[in-house]
């Protein structure tokens, strides 16, 4: 005889993500895991908007120097007559 198989997956996988890492821990274990991963979410974060941030400042800093060398970097000496 067969049996039904259940509508939904059992096991870990109908769970969130952390509740398997975290089932033996304390209460306070458990705070300082999430805790602990909150931060490292927030330090990757920031360490992504600096990376980008120093691109578009590359980005801004190259425009910046094509508009300064207006004449294509002449080699011609300026003389003044005094």
């Amino acid at each position: 005889m067969l049996t039904p198989q259940p509508d939904s997956p059992t096991g870990w996988s109908d769970l969130p993500s952390d509740t398997e890492d975290t089932f033996f821990f304390t209460p306070d274990e458990t705070e300082d895991f999430r805790r602990e991963k909150r931060r490292r979410l927030i330090e990757q974060t920031r360490e992504d908007r600096l990376k980008a941030r120093m691109e578009e400042d590359d980005v801004e800093d190259e425009q910046i120097q094509e508009d300064e060398d207006v004449w294509g970097g002449s080699d011609e000496e300026v003389r003044s007559c005094i």
